[in-house]
C-alpha cells in the first residue's frame, strides 16, 4: 500500500469521525430494515422430484414403421426415427405447457390456495374474480415451478416452491402423476386410431397383397402391445427415482445473505453521503472565504 492510499484511509477514517452520526444513521438504518424483511418476509420451501424418461418397450414397432414408412406415415403412426431425448422434449414440453398447468389446477382445485390473498375462505368465494388461465400459469412458470434436464444423465428435476412445505411436495408429486396420466392417454389413443384406419383398410380392401396385410398386422399387433403396457404402467412417460418429500429447510428468502446485503448497502450509503455532505461543506466555505475577501 503506497502513501497516497494510506492517507486516502486516513483521511476517511477523519471524514467518518467529524459525521459519526450520519455514518450510524446510514449504516443502521438499512441494516435494521433488512433484517425486520428477513424476519417478516414469507418464508418458501422446495420440494424436488427426480425423475427419468421412461422409454417405451417395443423396438419391433419402430422398426417396422421404419421400414414400411409410408404406411406408417398413412396410418398416423410417428414412432420411428425419433430417440430417447426427442420423446422426452416432447414430455417436457407438454409439463410446462399453458393447457397442462391448466388441466392440473382446475383437477387438484388449488386455484384459490394459489392466490390465496384474493380467496374468502368464510365465503368460499373470489373477493374480485377468479384469476384467469393466463395469470395462474404466469405465476406456476416464473414463481412455483421449476425444471432441469440433465443432459449427461437425462435426468429430470422437477422442483416446487411454496410458502407450504407440505403442499409443496403434494404438488410435485400429483403433477408427474397427472402428466404420465395426460400422456398415457394421448399416445394411447393415437395408438387405438391407427389401429382402426388399418382395420378399415383391410376389411374393405380386396387388392391388397398379402406381404402388405401381413405388415399392417404386424403393426397392429405392436400397437396392441403399446396399448396394453400403456394400461399396465402406471409410470408411463417418467419413471420416479427420487419423489418428493416434504422439505424440513428453508429455501428463500436467507435471512443472513439479507442483513449482509443491507450492512453493504448501508456502508456505501454512509460513505455517499459522508463524500457529499463534505463536498457540500467544501463549497459553502469556498464561497464564504470568497464573499469574504
Amino acid at each position: 500500500m503506497n502513501q497516497k492510499q494510506s492517507r486516502s484511509i486516513f483521511l476517511l477514517l477523519d471524514l467518518i469521525k467529524e459525521n459519526r452520526d450520519v455514518f450510524l444513521l446510514s449504516v443502521l438504518i438499512p441494516s435494521l430494515a433488512g433484517l425486520l424483511y428477513a424476519l417478516v418476509a414469507t418464508s418458501l420451501f422446495r420440494a424436488d422430484v427426480i425423475i427419468i424418461s421412461n422409454a417405451e418397450e417395443g423396438e419391433s414397432l419402430a422398426s417396422l414403421s421404419r421400414q414400411y414408412s409410408s404406411l406408417a406415415a398413412i396410418a398416423g403412426i410417428n414412432v420411428g426415427g425419433t430417440g430417447v431425448v426427442d420423446k422426452t422434449d416432447r414430455s417436457l414440453a407438454i409439463l410446462t405447457s399453458r393447457s397442462f398447468l391448466e388441466e392440473f389446477v382446475q383437477k387438484r382445485g388449488i386455484r384459490n390456495k394459489l392466490f390465496a390473498e384474493g380467496w374468502d375462505d368464510e365465503k368460499n368465494q373470489w373477493l374480485e374474480g377468479e384469476p384467469t388461465a393466463a395469470q395462474t400459469y404466469e405465476l406456476l412458470r416464473t414463481n412455483v415451478i421449476e425444471v432441469d434436464l440433465d443432459r449427461r444423465t437425462n435426468l429430470i428435476t422437477l422442483s416446487v416452491i411454496w410458502n407450504d412445505p407440505v403442499l409443496a411436495a403434494k404438488w410435485a408429486n400429483q403433477i408427474i402423476e397427472d402428466l404420465n396420466s395426460k400422456i398415457r392417454e394421448q399416445e394411447t389413443n393415437e395408438y387405438q386410431k391407427s389401429i382402426n384406419f388399418m382395420q378399415a383398410q383391410l376389411s374393405k380392401s380386396k387388392s391388397t397383397s398379402a406381404s402388405l396385410d401381413t405388415v399392417m398386422f404386424n403393426l397392429m399387433e405392436e400397437l396392441t402391445k403399446k396399448i396394453m403396457i400403456a394400461n399396465v404402467r402406471e409410470e408411463y412417460a417418467f419413471k420416479v427415482i427420487d419423489p418428493a418429500v416434504v422439505p424440513e429447510k428453508k429455501y428463500a428468502p436467507s435471512k443472513r445473505n439479507i442483513v449482509i446485503v443491507s450492512f453493504i448497502i448501508g456502508l456505501m450509503l454512509s460513505a455517499f453521503s459522508i463524500i457529499s455532505i463534505t463536498y457540500i461543506k467544501n463549497i459553502i466555505s469556498d464561497y464564504r472565504k470568497h464573499t469574504d475577501s
